[in-house]
């Protein structure tokens, strides 16, 4: 389930800070030995040795812009950017330096907020520029984490707590009425909640912009909360420095590092990919990808039964064959059964295929094929073979429309058009458990004897 990936793997450092991904998909992450650009095979180290252009190496925060800039934050030497394969300083318009770059975040409205050891930077896309400090109501920095949302409300996290910023009027929001602390994830749900994590556990926002605990099955006492995310289903991944890294979905909150093999108890990033993968960084050892299984049982009791094949309905359900309890069709939810009572001689289903024009052809056992076209089943007459009773095991459709057809008697084709049979030579008396036909007009049949290759007169046998 996890995949750790460490400086032997050719990752710069064994501290991951931050992680982000590019529009061209690549993985780019922070660490205290520079800055590295991962493929998913090999990293690419970019660091002061060989880029000059870097001023440092103790890389804090990544931040990907639309344009396809990466923002790169250091500990010590400001902020940087990478365009076109170029590093370029930034320089803050008031002159004044910036040291510990813990967050970059570009918000809805195009605003860069930058959180740094000290204060607050904010500047917006019309060139407008404000540095805010503990003068200005900040509180006790760092600020660890900001999220601006589309309303323009800001909300920041840091040493000193939660606090929110409207245009230009910071406030604190507190627990019960003292302020929670080193508050490093800040994470709006898609159910509307916001979350909080902090060095006392996990919060949500009340309406009178009071923090409580978040309630979480089993009443975990998860301490040092340290990264936030919810995932493209729903799942809530919360990271820990000492306590593992978890996942809330479903009413049930499962513990990672269990199931993993790993602690994660220095969880300092999660990041969810383009293709659903969930990356871990830690402060000590290295990066993990983890490929949570994303399989749930559907269907309840009436499919509780062994299936044999499935294809999609063409409006988000499926269609199964199931072995001899019929064709079971799945949709939002709710199963109907076609079998015998609605006109198949047999409940015995052994293949299924939805055509290009929406027919469903139904292979079965012992009865031969059926197609169900605009809700009327028929059953089509053939394939001759020396038995009697003919089983279709195998279905597929050829570029030109015809249906290949594997059964316990050798492979044919199927006209739709004219509703005929035609044998392939070289088949006769296969078993035909599966069957395709490639870009180059090859046949492959699965079969009792093994794999056969037919094109032409060319017939393999592997």
């Amino acid at each position: 389930m996890a995949q750790a990936w460490t400086t032997e793997d050719g990752l710069p450092q064994s501290s991951v800070n931050d992680l982000v991904q590019t529009s061209d998909g690549y993985l780019w992450i922070a660490t205290f030995g520079g800055l590295a650009r991962f493929d998913g095979v090999e990293f690419e180290s970019f660091g002061t040795a060989r880029h000059t252009d870097l001023p440092s190496n103790r890389i804090l925060s990544l931040v990907d812009a639309e344009d396809g800039t990466l923002w790169v934050g250091t500990e010590m030497s400001g902020i940087v950017f990478l365009k076109d394969g170029v590093f370029h300083t930034f320089e803050p318009p008031d002159g004044l330096g910036l040291q510990g770059v813990a967050e970059i975040h570009i918000g809805p409205s195009g605003t860069i907020w930058i959180g740094t050891a000290y204060d607050l930077l904010r500047l917006r896309p019309n060139g407008d520029f404000k540095r805010f400090t503990i003068d200005d109501g900040l509180a006790q920095p760092p600020v660890y984490t900001v999220l601006e949302e589309t309303d323009g409300t800001v909300w920041l996290g840091g040493q000193g707590g939660v606090s929110v910023l409207r245009e230009n009027h910071i406030e604190s929001v507190t627990h019960a009425g003292n302020p929670v602390s080193w508050v490093q994830a800040i994470l709006r749900s898609r159910s509307g909640e916001l979350l909080v994590g902090a060095a006392e556990g996990l919060f949500r926002l009340l309406p009178g912009r009071e923090l409580e605990p978040k309630p979480l099955p089993d009443n975990p006492n998860l301490q040092e909360v340290s990264a936030l995310l919810e995932d493209r289903d729903g799942g809530l991944w919360i990271g820990t420095l000492r306590h593992g890294l978890f996942l809330s979905v479903k009413g049930s909150l499962r513990n990672i590092g269990l199931e993993a093999g790993h602690t994660f108890n220095d969880t300092t990033a999660l990041f969810e990919d383009a293709e659903g993968t969930l990356w871990v960084g830690t402060s000590a050892d290295g990066l993990f990808q983890l490929n949570p299984c994303k399989f749930s049982s559907v269907g309840g009791a009436p499919l509780n039964v062994s299936t044999t094949s499935i294809t999609d309905d063409g409006r988000g359900g499926l269609w199964i064959g199931t072995n001899c309890h019929g064709l079971a069709h799945l949709e939002s939810g709710e199963i109907t059964i076609l079998g015998e009572p609605q006109g198949l001689a047999t409940n015995c289903i052994w293949s299924v295929l939805r055509s290009q024009n929406g027919d469903l052809y139904i292979g079965t056992f012992n009865d031969g094929l059926y197609r169900l076209r605009d809700s009327i089943l028929e059953i089509l007459d053939g394939p001759a073979t020396s038995g009697s009773e003919i089983s279709i095991r195998a279905l597929d459709e050829a570029a030109d429309g015809s249906l290949l057809v594997g059964t316990n008697d050798g492979a044919f084709r199927f006209d739709p058009a004219t509703s005929t049979f035609t044998p392939i030579d070289g088949t006769a008396d296969l078993l035909v458990y599966f069957i395709t036909q490639d870009q180059e007009d090859r046949l492959w049949l699965g079969t009792h004897t093994g794999l056969h290759i037919v094109s032409g007169q060319r017939h393999d046998i592997w």
